[in-house]
């Protein structure tokens, strides 16, 4: 029998092959209807029949609908649907292909064009979650890489930053050897860019360009780490970046995005021209990409914008939308183009392009932003109609939106303001307050309800409403505008005409009584004056009855008339002030002792200090007190105390506020002057006293006008003396019960700033993200809103020590306020960090950018003093030149030309230092202390130059020195100078010395830190343990000395094998600089550590936490103590896997080869498990593997003779 084996299994075979040749062709050899039809179907498809072939594929499924025909029919007629743009269907025939059919060849095919489809549709989310489904169902699929690519890249438009991060890490760790693995490195990094992660990305840039990439890539790699460079605030290194790819690669498309990133530079830093002609040399390239191209026409746009050129910008868009298709334009491309035609003027195509924004479904964006846009685009176009109807249907879509009081309001102001239609402004008014209740726009409504009721004539409603304002919102920014026009309303406007009427019925019964025609003009102005408030012919008629002769009571009151008349004409603005004053003046001239002198003084002084500065408010009120008034004295003394506090004056402004407090019998007087007071004992650092007015504020008038800025303050005041939890109370009423204003944003600042002090920095977070969120999603609220919880936002997390998400913070308020508020400070506090970090030129880019914007040379300063301990001599001297020449403070001047002196000569340039320190000896004869400064600086200078007699010369005049500091640095180099002639004994004498004789000095802590270098270079680690721990206890080190000795104790800890004391102090170090360049080495440190303590499931989970960002060198040492961890613990099958992750899973070069000792701990692992030819295979790899050291190919042959005698 065995001879028929061989032939009877080939016939098996054959029958085999055939079988399944018949199902994989859906019945291609059969000449059934079915396969017929199916042939037609095909055979049309590829003639280009679409609208035929559909119709066959649609029939085929109707007739044969569970048939493998039908199955491909299917497929087939979901492609036909998507090539004709039936987006929906093709997606859905897609979906249920996919679902359906999984185990077919085709299904990841299907999933791959359901991710296409939703891009199409600009849905880029579901995109996203499409091509991420083809690797979740097929992991092996030969396109899951690459589907996971693309996901990654629909992720990122989405702003699905987290789905982005996973997928891309899948690529790195689970298809680490596929072609997409560089491109999957290269969307990490613009995934970093998106969110503000810039250093993360600059190093997965240039991690890139150390592989095997293509040209294309490298030219592309190159320009985002200029794009990265320019975010960071590096303008010189971003330039460079970009100028080498239009130099290396000019023909290139990343070439053409080189230009547009130097033109974005450029324009940032204000080269406007220059900036243009890159965006046109794009822009006029046809044969660059489309994509660049529009980039080119925007940057044309905003380069206009920034010129405040809308025209320009405007026909920029236009350009855009004409040249590269209006498809391909992104949303927020629309809402630029929007608004540049909006402040050209062109407010028709304005609304033009935000419509047809809306109207497209397919595209994925905030349409009540593009409802509000629109409204107030039409009403700035004075289209009211249209502002009217886009209102109300954002009231109507949005009815419990933050936005939609702020649109009843707006509704309500274009009834009232442009239709002149009161009734229905009056409902509308009403409703923003009867539907919302207290909102930012509550005070708004009542006071445009007030405004609607004047406009309808209906003076005592108007008023009483006006009044209402008063008492509801008392801390509305409206209030001194309601107080004016109650006044108004009550003394001069409106006037009331049944009493006119009654005193014209006396005035006819007085003439026909044949009354003197004086009195009858009397009677006349007092009509004019207080009925109809007509003051011109009030003045008139007094005037008249002056003149025509009146007497007594009646002169009296006349003269009192017309002088008041010019008062209520001056405060219109139709007399001047002066002509008031004389008016008066004539009056208490005239009648010294009249009681209307007071009303009319009063009057008179109104008019005054709502006209004048300080000064005139001062003098004002002397006036007025001078006539020893009998009323509105407590009214008049407050603001003579707030003019003398304005002008500097604080002791008097407090004793005026308290003759009021102490004097006044009304409440509100008492609560207005104890709020004064309050601030004028705060400017004099009265804290306690001041908080004793603002409670005293906020009891006497719990519903006054200070009452919201009493807690407010005092939410500051409590903060500053320590009170936080009484702080964070005041301001949380500020916040409840004034929601309505401007106070409560700034009652939400101030808590933020009293949690973080008080140390709960999570609630600090946690309120500042919520405040900002609050912002941004009411599209009423204008950028200033953003831009100032941004910026709060970013120093909570600063002072909650999340440096990472503060930069990120602050590096979006210079993306998008880069003229913001605080553009300044956040330039130097980002300068700050930098420095912190050690990434100098950082560091002082953005602090020179700082100084722009700061008053003052603070910023410019310490941009220089950075420079100067960074070794950039030559640039500290050109910095500190510029301080000399912007500098107003001569204490500045004189530093910053000490400092050039001292940055010459560290630089070697020992005979201009020389020059400089004689000409600064000449300028400043008596700054001794300064001279001996510049002695120290030469005496180093020699000791670089190894001339270290000279030097020591030098130091011992030095020594002798009355400044204490440098008495002692001198005594120090003297050390430095035994030092360095390998004088050891003497060194440690001299150190021991300036320790002794200047204990808290920081020449002591630089000498303790000398004998600990010399104890490590002699192997006594455990006395140099000792000089460091001392240093890291002394707790007044400088940070840099803290570091340096830190390090010092982790390097001795780990030489004397005290592994549990290493693995503190790294702890200790992570927790006070956890953003320091060495951080990561210090947390793969840590892993070791906890190793070498046998803690191997820690060291396990924390190195495992530590590979998505370890760059190759450090992934394989983390890769590898892994293993070792599970090699110890005993699971060798783990430990195996875990050691071949090195050579197979480690890309790049890296400065150990880890390669050969990750083989040899695999074969070590195999033979614990007595897998001998496994082991064996793995030394044998050790010696094929090229690169690899000849000692470990000589050891691996004898572990491979010696594991095959084991085998025998």
């Amino acid at each position: 029998m065995h001879h028929l084996q061989g032939p009877m299994i080939k016939r098996l075979f054959l029958i085999a092959a055939c079988v399944f040749f018949v199902h994989a062709l859906p019945a291609a050899g059969q000449d059934t209807p079915e396969n017929a039809n199916f042939k037609l179907a095909i055979k049309l498809l590829n003639d280009g029949l679409f609208t035929q072939a559909e119709d066959q594929f649609r029939s085929i499924i109707d007739r044969y609908p569970n048939t493998a025909n039908a199955v491909e029919s299917r497929f087939r007629l979901a492609e036909l649907l998507k090539r004709r743009k039936s987006l929906a269907e093709a997606r859905g025939l897609f979906q249920e292909f996919a679902l359906q059919h999984q185990d077919h060849q085709r299904a990841p095919d299907a999933w791959w064009h359901v991710g296409e489809i939703y891009a199409e549709e600009h849905n880029y989310a579901e995109a996203g979650q499409a091509f991420a489904r083809l690797k979740t169902f097929y992991p092996k699929s030969a396109k899951a890489p690459a589907a996971l690519l693309k996901a990654s890249r629909y992720f990122l438009k989405a702003a699905d930053f987290e789905n982005a991060r996973t997928v891309l890490n899948a690529i790195l760790i689970e298809y680490a050897q596929s072609d997409v693995r560089l491109e999957a490195q290269s969307e990490l990094g613009q995934l970093y860019l998106a969110t503000g992660e810039y250093e993360r990305a600059l190093r997965e840039f240039s991690r890139l360009l150390t592989e095997a990439i293509s040209t294309t890539m490298r030219a592309d790699v190159i320009v985002s780490i200029g794009e990265t460079h320019a975010l960071l605030g590096n303008r010189t290194e971003a330039e460079a970046r970009y100028r080498e790819v239009t130099g290396t690669y000019p023909e290139s498309a990343a070439a053409q995005k080189a230009l547009i990133k130097l033109g974005d530079l450029q324009r940032q830093f204000r080269d406007y021209s220059t900036a243009r002609g890159n965006y046109e040399t794009v822009a006029n390239n046809s044969k660059a990409p489309a994509d660049l191209r529009r980039l080119a026409f925007i940057g044309l746009a905003e380069t206009a914008i920034a010129q405040k050129n809308y025209s320009d910008a405007e026909n920029a868009y236009q350009r855009l939308f004409r040249d590269t298709g209006e498809k391909t334009v992104e949303p927020q491309v629309y809402r630029k183009a929007a608004e540049a035609a909006r402040r050209a003027g062109s407010f028709a195509q304005a609304e033009r392009w935000l419509d047809h924004l809306y109207a497209d479904t397919l595209i994925v964006t905030d349409r009540r932003v593009l409802l509000v846009d629109m409204a107030e685009i039409a009403r700035e176009g004075k289209n009211f109609t249209s502002a009217l109807a886009r209102y109300r249907s954002y009231l109507k879509r949005y009815p419990d939106d933050p936005g939609a009081p702020f649109a009843q309001l707006r509704i309500a102001e274009i009834e009232e303001q442009e239709f002149r239609n009161h009734s229905s402004a009056l409902q509308q008014y009403a409703a923003v307050n009867e539907r919302y209740g207290v909102t930012r726009v509550s005070d708004d409504a009542l006071a445009g309800r007030a405004r609607t009721l004047q406009a309808q004539e209906k003076y005592e409603e108007a008023a009483e409403t006006w009044y209402q304002v008063l008492m509801q919102y008392p801390a509305s920014d409206l209030y001194e505008h309601a107080e004016e026009q109650y006044r108004l309303l009550t003394e001069i406007g409106g006037g009331d005409h049944e009493r006119a009427v009654e005193q014209l019925t006396e005035l006819v019964t007085m003439r026909i009584d044949n009354a003197p025609v004086a009195s009858v003009n009397v009677l006349l102005g007092r009509i004019y004056l207080e009925d109809l408030r007509d003051f011109e012919r009030a003045e008139q008629r007094f005037d008249a009855a002056v003149n025509g002769g009146v007497s007594g009571s009646e002169a009296e009151e006349a003269g009192y008339g017309a002088a008041l008349a010019v008062v209520r004409l001056a405060q219109k603005g139709k007399r001047t002030t002066a002509d008031a004053e004389k008016r008066c003046m004539s009056f208490f001239t005239a009648y010294p002792e009249s009681e209307r002198r007071d009303d009319l003084g009063w009057a008179l002084f109104r008019l005054q200090s709502a006209a004048g500065n300080a000064t005139a408010r001062l003098d004002a009120a002397t006036a007025f007190l001078a006539r020893n008034p009998a009323r509105h004295r407590e009214e008049a003394l407050l603001v003579y105390g707030h003019a003398l506090a304005a002008l500097g004056r604080l002791d008097d402004a407090e004793k005026e506020f308290t003759t009021v407090i102490e004097t006044s019998a009304a409440g509100a007087l008492i609560a207005e002057a104890c709020y004064e007071r309050a601030m004028v004992r705060a400017a004099g650092k009265k804290f306690e006293a001041a908080l004793a007015d603002l409670q005293t504020c906020h009891d006497r008038a719990p519903n006054g006008r200070q009452a919201a800025a009493a807690l407010l303050q005092s939410g500051r005041l409590l903060t500053r003396v320590g009170r936080y939890s009484e702080a964070i109370s005041a301001c949380n009423r500020c916040v409840s019960e004034y929601a309505y204003s401007a106070l409560a944003d700034s009652a939400r600042i101030q808590l933020l700033t009293a949690l973080s002090e008080s140390g709960a920095h999570n609630n600090a977070v946690v309120a500042s993200r919520n405040y900002l969120e609050q912002v941004e999603s009411n599209p009423f609220l204008g950028e200033e809103h953003t831009q100032q919880y941004l910026f709060s936002h970013a120093f909570v997390l600063a002072l909650a020590r999340l440096r990472s998400d503060a930069k990120i913070a602050l590096l979006r308020y210079t993306t998008e306020y880069p003229s913001g508020t605080h553009i300044g400070e956040v330039y130097y506090a980002l300068g700050q960090m930098y420095r912190d970090e050690g990434k100098i030129d950082l560091a002082t880019a953005y602090l020179q950018q700082s100084a722009d914007f700061r008053q003052g040379s603070e910023a410019l300063l310490a941009a220089a003093d950075l420079l100067l301990e960074s070794g950039r001599y030559s640039r500290a001297v050109d910095s500190y030149r510029r301080v000399e020449e912007s500098a107003t403070s001569s204490r500045e001047k004189e530093y910053a030309a000490s400092r050039i002196v001292i940055a010459l000569y560290r630089d070697g340039k020992l005979e201009q230092a020389g020059n400089e320190a004689q000409a600064f000896r000449s300028r400043h004869p008596e700054a001794e202390p300064v001279f001996d400064e510049f002695e120290l600086e030469r005496g180093k200078h020699f000791f670089g130059q190894g001339d270290y007699r000279t030097a020591e010369d030098i130091f011992e005049d030095v020594e002798d020195s009355d400044t204490r500091v440098l008495a002692a640095f001198g005594m120090y180099w003297i050390g430095r100078c035994h030092e360095a002639q390998s004088k050891n004994a003497d060194a440690q004498e001299q150190f021991d010395e300036v320790i002794a004789r200047h204990p808290q000095s920081e020449a002591a802590v630089q000498a303790m830190l000398a004998l600990a270098r010399m104890h490590m270079r002699a192997e006594r680690f455990q006395q140099a343990a000792q000089q460091y721990q001392t240093l890291v206890d002394a707790g007044a080190v400088s940070e840099e000395n803290l570091k340096v000795a830190l390090n010092g104790l982790i390097r001795c800890y780990d030489k004397l094998n005290m592994y549990d004391a290493a693995l503190e102090m790294t702890k200790r170090f992570l927790d006070a600089y956890p953003y320091d360049q060495t951080a990561f080495r210090k947390r793969v440190n840590l892993g070791v550590f906890y190793y070498q303590l046998k803690y191997y499931d820690t060291a396990i989970e924390h190195m495992e936490n530590l590979l998505g960002e370890a760059p190759a060198n450090d992934q394989a040492e983390i890769r590898f103590t892994i293993g070792e961890a599970y090699f110890s613990k005993g699971d060798y099958t783990q430990a195996a896997l875990e050691f071949l992750k090195v050579p197979y899973l480690v890309v790049g070069k890296t400065e150990i080869d880890w390669t050969g000792s990750a083989y040899y701990m695999a074969g070590q692992s195999y033979e614990k498990q007595a897998k001998f030819s496994l082991a064996i295979e793995m030394y044998q790899k050790i010696i094929d593997t090229p690169g690899i050291d000849g000692f470990f190919k000589t050891e691996a042959r004898k572990h491979i003779e010696r594991v095959k005698a084991l085998m025998n």
